[in-house]
């Protein structure tokens, strides 16, 4: 099963915790950095294209415009965090929090780079600090259940989820991990059905109908999960796990060659999974033809 965190960063000076999902495509993005706006926005939209370099040079820039400007300093600490530089990440975070040590969602950041690290307590202070702040600030409650979760708090994890659809019932992740967390205490059916809410809200989540088809897997229902698995890879067919998975249940039910296709090209997707791969070597020693 697979959870969901939410780590946000700024574009603007005021910050909302409770907001709608939306992926953010890269081809709708426009950079003029002959335009007026500001450093920060222009670090941002490098940020959000997948360009971090220019996102530092800009958010480098921006603190010369406005050194006291506490967003700059989480973005810099998001940049850092994503090129797995934990330290300087660090760094900037506590200066945004010295900063503005009443802004939910830096304490929330912060946190989840402190359960990158493992460090857990910490982390659930960060978030503790985080809700203290602003008690309907929802994402919040995601990341402190994941983090439960994770410590075996399985019935305080439950509890933050339930917080968060209570103050946001639009919340789609967390609809996915509590049915994540319900699938894991054998609860299926009703783990399926906050699925389909996460699917309902968002009906572009590949992760969500991953989710689902293993809840289906468990009560039998073999053509549900293969729908499910196809429609994944149909939305992100980037992601190699997403083809192991459904391999395994091809595997399960007999379709052998189609397990080794899918087994292949997870494979070419950079998925390498060593405990299956006796099964792989038994079974798909001529795969010459099984990716076309």
């Amino acid at each position: 099963m697979y959870k969901v965190i939410f780590i946000f960063f700024f574009s603007l000076f005021l910050y909302q915790c409770n907001v709608g999902e939306r992926e953010i495509k890269v081809d709708e993005i426009n950079i003029d950095e002959t335009s007026d706006e500001s450093h920060l926005i222009i670090g941002n939209n490098y940020f959000l294209s997948g360009d971090k370099e220019l996102a530092l040079k800009h958010y480098m820039k921006a603190i010369k415009e406005d050194s006291l400007n506490a967003i700059i300093y989480n973005n810099i600490a998001e940049v850092y965090e994503s090129l797995e530089d934990y330290d300087n990440a660090a760094l900037y975070f506590n200066i945004s929090l010295k900063l503005d040590s009443l802004n939910p969602f830096a304490y929330n950041n912060r946190g989840e780079l402190k359960e990158i690290i493992h460090d857990y307590n910490g982390a659930m202070i960060d978030f503790n600090k985080a809700i203290q702040v602003d008690s309907f600030c929802s994402i919040v409650y995601v990341n402190r259940g994941e983090l439960k979760l994770e410590l075996q708090d399985l019935e305080g994890a439950r509890k933050d989820y339930d917080l968060c659809i209570e103050i946001d019932p639009n919340n789609a992740v967390a609809y996915n991990n509590r049915g994540d967390l319900k699938d894991i205490l054998g609860e299926y059916q009703s783990a399926i059905l906050d699925f389909n809410k996460a699917i309902e809200i968002n009906c572009d989540y590949a992760i969500a109908y991953v989710n689902r088809a293993y809840s289906k897997k468990a009560v039998k229902d073999f053509n549900g999960a293969m729908t499910d698995y196809d429609q994944s890879i149909e939305l992100d067919s980037n992601q190699g796990l997403f083809y192991f998975d459904r391999a395994e249940l091809k595997f399960e039910l007999g379709d052998v060659k189609g397990a080794c296709d899918d087994w292949e090209i997870a494979k070419t997707k950079g998925f390498l999974f060593s405990k299956y791969d006796s099964l792989i070597n038994e079974y798909c020693k001529n795969r010459s033809n099984a990716v076309n």
